[in-house]
């Protein structure tokens, strides 16, 4: 199932076709940590509003469908303005070495969001 086929539900679905809300594990230690890494696996609520919200041209489709995790992530920080410029530093620039980096789509989108970020933080500046 992909991005676009989940685009509009609150829910999506398991392997085993069970229902799935989104929302923290109700259990403690190893298995706790397995439920959210299978949640970080889907994409958000919240990364789903983000996108609809975001301009048509500007929409990461390949980023959800490839790294849910990390469109949750810039989802969760895209309304403070520090966060996201750290956040989308830290994807696109590689402070560690060594990184392969993302595919060449997955790059183009993520240098879209930065355009669109910085476009809404000059505004901001200039609004002050």
């Amino acid at each position: 199932m992909n991005f676009l086929s989940l685009f509009g539900t609150k829910t999506s679905r398991r392997s085993n076709g069970s229902a799935h809300r989104f929302g923290a594990p109700t259990t403690l230690g190893p298995s706790a940590r397995s439920a959210i890494d299978a949640q970080s696996e889907v994409l958000s609520d919240l990364a789903h509003s983000w996108v609809r919200d975001l301009p048509w041209a500007s929409r990461p489709l390949e980023l959800c469908n490839v790294y849910p995790r990390v469109a949750n992530r810039i989802a969760r920080c895209w309304e403070n303005l520090a966060m996201t410029d750290a956040v989308l530093d830290d994807l696109l620039v590689d402070h560690r070495g060594g990184r392969k980096g993302f595919p060449a789509l997955v790059a183009t989108e993520l240098l879209r969001l930065q355009a669109l970020h910085e476009k809404r933080n000059h505004t901001t500046d200039n609004a002050v």
